[in-house]
């Protein structure tokens, strides 16, 4: 599918020249499908190809949209791949951090006894270095 200038693509237009996004024959196909039987007429007698020269400054525009749609389009793909890999790491991270929480659970009591010999006279309870009464 290639992309064609014609007079009148649609019937709302701030300009009666478009460039549409497929060819005038399967615009013609669904002004024929899908308008009422009674706009059917009009709407095919105006959609016309451009046959003469479009200005220079529109075509170098045109080229310039669809240089900036292409870098677009990648970094679109970029951003799509960076959030899959970082959805991907999340799920990596979240097991690892619920594992981490499980062996640390698991090794309370080893941490404990370790604390009680390298911190004598340590005031935590078991929550907060200032107790329940003063935290």
């Amino acid at each position: 599918m290639s992309d064609e200038w014609c007079w009148h693509g649609h019937h709302q237009n701030t300009s009666p020249l478009e460039l549409l996004s497929g060819t005038i024959e399967e615009r013609r196909k669904v002004i024929l499908a899908t308008k009422p039987v009674e706009e059917q007429k009009l709407r095919l007698r105006l959609l016309q190809p451009v046959r003469g020269e479009l200005p220079a400054a529109l075509i170098r525009a045109l080229a310039t949209r669809n240089e900036a749609g292409a870098i677009y389009d990648e970094a679109a793909a970029i951003r799509n791949e960076a959030f899959t890999t970082y959805d991907k790491a999340r799920v990596i991270y979240d097991k690892a951090l619920t594992t981490f929480d499980q062996v640390i659970n698991a090794c309370l009591p080893e941490i404990l006894a370790l604390h009680a010999t390298e911190c004598p006279d340590c005031p935590w309870d078991g929550e907060s270095i200032f107790g329940k009464e003063n935290g």
